[in-house]
């Protein structure tokens, strides 16, 4: 049976922070953590999407759905700043803001998946409809993966 999404998601946001690390430090594999970065990014997005639905969060209570809609917005700030880190030189001040940025946006996005949609989620469905989800979060995430071109799943 496959982990919960909640196990999931959290594993992500973790991988997430180190490529965060990795990409914003001078290196020759800088660009690769960057793409990688980016694709995590998407397949993760893409995965929410097809797994939690406004069904599955409805039955949370009405804090979940206004968390899901605020992940939204956080979407659109980590986009930006993923943005400007394709174009940050490796080594700069502003790429030493933007890791710190990013690390916040990650965190605030990884705090309200968890705590706010996600933590409801458990206390009122069973755990195996959650080990369910993580099964197909984690199918989404992976063929996301593979449609980005990605090497492999994390």
């Amino acid at each position: 049976m496959p982990s919960s999404i909640a196990r999931l998601t959290a594993t992500d946001h973790e991988r997430m922070l180190r490529l965060v690390r990795r990409a914003c430090s001078p290196g020759p594999s800088q660009q690769r953590w960057r793409e990688e970065l980016v694709h995590l990014v998407r397949a993760h997005r893409a995965a929410e999407e097809d797994s939690l639905s406004e069904e599955v969060i409805r039955g949370a209570g009405a804090g979940a759905a206004d968390a899901l809609s605020e992940l939204r917005s956080q979407d659109a700030a980590i986009d930006d700043a993923l943005h400007r880190l394709s174009d940050a030189p490796g080594d700069s001040p502003a790429t030493t803001a933007l890791r710190a940025e990013l690390t916040e946006l990650f965190g605030c996005h990884a705090d309200t998946l968890a705590g706010r949609v996600l933590a409801p989620m458990t206390d009122v469905l069973p755990r195996k409809q959650m080990r369910e989800l993580g099964g197909a979060y984690a199918r989404s995430r992976d063929r996301a993966l593979q449609e980005e071109g990605a090497d492999e799943p994390p």
